[in-house]
């Protein structure tokens, strides 16, 4: 299950993109997001729930809706992807 939005806002409450279950069921999860005009800002192999709305050059995004492709191996270790969005928030 991927969780499609944070409030990275420092109130400790939905800080962090979660994705449920990893690694225990799928093992390695890619991670890439993009803005709306497709550029990446930011990716991680083998994501471990740490990305905060942050680009990989540690500056904040803008608040708004974001393309995020998880890639990760199925049961029978094929490569398989969700493509969905994901909206930041940083108001308190």
């Amino acid at each position: 299950m991927v969780f499609n939005a944070i409030t990275s806002n420092g109130d400790q409450v939905n800080e962090f993109l979660k994705i449920n279950n990893i690694p225990q069921v799928c093992g390695n999860v890619d991670i890439e997001i993009y803005n709306r005009w497709g550029q990446k800002v930011w990716s991680e192999n083998s994501y471990k729930n740490t990305w905060n709305g942050e680009s990989n050059e540690s500056k904040p995004l803008p608040d708004g809706t974001y393309y995020l492709i998880v890639t990760f191996p199925d049961t029978n270790d094929k490569e398989k992807q969700i493509k969905t969005f994901i909206d930041l928030r940083r108001d308190k």
